[in-house]
């Protein structure tokens, strides 16, 4: 995509302008706060800056312009985030694969002209009527969700829609059609009610079928094909109904089927999504996670539905998400117990439990033998201790572990680090922790560093000259390659140190502490310096060599002298 589309859009629409449709700032200095749309928070951390045209949350860590802002909050990608910004804000967006994108048009057209096909195939169909009716669903919730039904016959679609003057490579592309051993299309979806699939921004790219009426021994359940719309690993059933509700809640629920994710939104939890037709997917959840890091798992209470479950929760928390399960009565799916009793299924939402919590209970129940305890704790618990990936989240629930059995920490550790995954890799929490002490090692020595860089940067757009004075101070210091090289180490935080920067001093006080971060990196520089003279003197009296060491002496007295003058 063209960097003039991006360009034109910023020129036209200022972060903040983008930001306040959404949440309510209010002035703080030179920038605008609010509360974060991205995480749960009552007091304000969430910054918005004007003059750079970029925004930090000091509570999650969430960070970008108006594009990644639109991208996070409606839960859409790039392109589709410049579209809908192109549209607020006027712009005609230059043509870029004019095939491609006609393409999808047409293919949007074409599902969108079968799901009418669909809907009035319903119509003239009661028993499907009273068998959703008896399943649960009302006409109100039938008609939002475009419920449809695709009669029995090879045709019958695909006869309407080259009615309307579509050609069958195009049908077939929209993956309605299928080819047959005679070279002859056949209609994909027959006897089945019809479920669309939309994908973020609320276009239908799939269905899915449900069986019904047809003798045939088939497939219960069939999803449309991978096309060029429909990603089966990326969409989320329902999402573009959800999202606002997940982060609204802050969590979401994840079912397996369509019936179970319509009963829910039906029954006001419209916070629930299901996977569109595969197993959940790392791509799936991270769509989720940016709107809530917390997920509830409602999978169905058979054995194949926790082993689906199980699934879920290993990769959910292997990218930092707050997992839980929730208890749903032996037999049944979330949709048979919404619609059994409705309170009953707001008592399961609310007893849902941390995937570690619920083994705990399933082994403090079922055991009493200690060394039984012990191999459960290895062959169930281990397991999923390795997925958390937050270090602090871990350590709390190896805690727990510990004392709810009485096993110490250290041997509950020395298994996690020592347990290998399914592909015989093993996490080594000591090389962890000390990869984590060597981080902090180095962001201690450039704490003086991110000051001043946070500090000149800040300058930039306020004071452009004291901004290039502040530059070449540093340069003159520590020279362009070491101007450089600090810039690269801080480069990923340097956005949070500027507005760490500007919440702590006005347009005075910055310049004040422009000149004092300036004479502290020079002594730093200068103490640098006579560290590696000391060194060398060290030497010179190692190999006693007087007239060296005298030159040393000096040099060492002169940068005392600086530093004192600095002082």
């Amino acid at each position: 995509m063209s960097q003039d589309n991006v360009s034109k859009i910023k020129e036209r629409l200022g972060i903040k302008e983008v930001v306040e449709t959404y949440i309510k700032l209010e002035k703080a200095g030179s920038n605008f706060k609010g509360r974060c749309p991205f995480h749960n928070e009552k007091t304000p951390s969430f910054f918005v800056s004007p003059d750079r045209d970029s925004y930090y949350c000091f509570g999650c860590g969430a960070k970008g312009d108006i594009f990644t802002f639109v991208q996070e909050y409606e839960g859409i990608d790039f392109l589709n985030s410049l579209k809908l910004l192109a549209d607020r804000a006027g712009i005609k967006l230059d043509k870029i694969n004019h095939k491609q994108n006609s393409q999808e048009n047409l293919l949007k057209e074409i599902l969108e002209e079968a799901t009418i096909f669909f809907e009035d195939a319903f119509k003239k169909n009661s028993e499907v009527m009273i068998y959703l009716k008896k399943r649960g669903l009302n006409e109100d919730t039938i008609k939002e969700w475009r419920i449809g039904f695709a009669p029995n016959g090879w045709s019958n679609l695909s006869d309407h829609l080259k009615k309307k003057g579509y050609k069958e490579s195009d049908i077939e592309k929209a993956g309605l059609i299928k080819k047959g051993p005679k070279e002859s299309y056949y209609d994909r979806f027959r006897s089945r009610i019809i479920f669309p699939i939309h994908n973020s921004n609320g276009d239908i790219i799939a269905f899915t079928g449900r069986i019904f009426g047809a003798e045939e021994d088939t497939a219960k359940y069939l999803n449309s094909p991978e096309t060029e719309l429909f990603k089966k690993s990326e969409i989320l059933f329902a999402f573009d109904k959800a999202k606002g509700s997940i982060r609204k809640n802050d969590f979401a629920i994840l079912v397996e089927g369509q019936m179970d994710t319509i009963m829910c939104h039906q029954a006001g939890y419209k916070n629930a999504i299901a996977s569109s037709g595969t197993a959940i997917t790392e791509t799936q959840l991270r769509n989720i996670n940016r709107l809530s890091k917390n997920l509830v798992i409602a999978y169905d209470s058979d054995s194949a539905g926790f082993a689906a479950s199980e699934k879920a929760w290993k990769v959910a928390l292997s990218i930092g998400m707050d997992v839980k399960i929730s208890p749903i009565e032996e037999g049944l799916d979330p949709a048979d117990l919404i619609q059994k009793d409705p309170k009953k299924w707001k008592e399961t939402i609310k007893k849902s439990e941390h995937i570690i919590d619920v083994f705990i209970r399933k082994i403090s129940n079922s055991e009493t033998d200690k060394r039984k305890i012990i191999q459960r704790v290895i062959k169930d618990i281990v397991p999923h201790l390795k997925y958390i990936s937050s270090s602090m989240d871990r350590d709390h629930f190896v805690k727990k572990v510990a004392e709810a059995f009485d096993i110490s920490i250290e041997a509950i550790n020395e298994e996690v680090a020592s347990y290998e995954d399914d592909n015989g890799e093993s996490l080594n929490l000591n090389n962890l922790s000390k990869s984590s002490l060597v981080e902090r090692e180095k962001f201690d020595e450039l704490a003086l560093e991110k000051r001043i860089f946070g500090v000149m940067y800040a300058l930039e757009k306020k004071d452009e000259e004291e901004f290039k004075m502040m530059q070449e101070g540093i340069i003159n210091i520590v020279g362009q390659e070491g101007y450089d090289k600090i810039l690269e180490s801080i480069n990923e935080e340097l956005e949070e140190i500027i507005f760490a920067v500007e919440n702590s001093f006005d347009e005075k006080n910055i310049k004040i502490e422009s000149k004092e971060l300036l004479k502290n990196l020079k002594i730093k520089k200068l103490n640098n310096d006579r560290k590696k003279i000391l060194l060398e003197l060290k030497k010179a009296e190692q190999q006693k060599d007087e007239e060296l060491e005298n030159n040393l002496l000096l040099e060492i007295n002169k940068i005392s002298k600086k530093i004192q003058e600095i002082n």
